[in-house]
């Protein structure tokens, strides 16, 4: 996915009650937050982590987008919610 097609096509999503899975064993589930949200590929996550990028505040990740969005999307993935 290049950044354009990202920053075109992100929405921001309150995460309530969404549920996603680590492995068979481990599942992570959210009663609050917001987290960024591409059509088709599913919740931003970095590399680095196992969970969604999720941000109590909507205003501090729309602030990442209003300053231009992503500028690589080299550590970026992508994880589905489970519901």
């Amino acid at each position: 996915m290049t950044t354009e097609f990202f920053n075109e096509h992100v929405q921001i999503v309150n995460v309530r009650n969404v549920v996603f899975r680590k492995n068979p064993i481990c599942t992570y589930y959210y009663s609050r937050g917001f987290a960024f949200f591409v059509p088709g590929f599913g919740y931003l996550k970095f590399r680095s982590d196992d969970h969604p990028y999720v941000l109590d505040a909507k205003r501090t990740l729309q602030s990442i987008l209003d300053a231009g969005g992503f500028i690589t999307m080299d550590a970026v993935d992508f994880i589905k919610a489970e519901n």
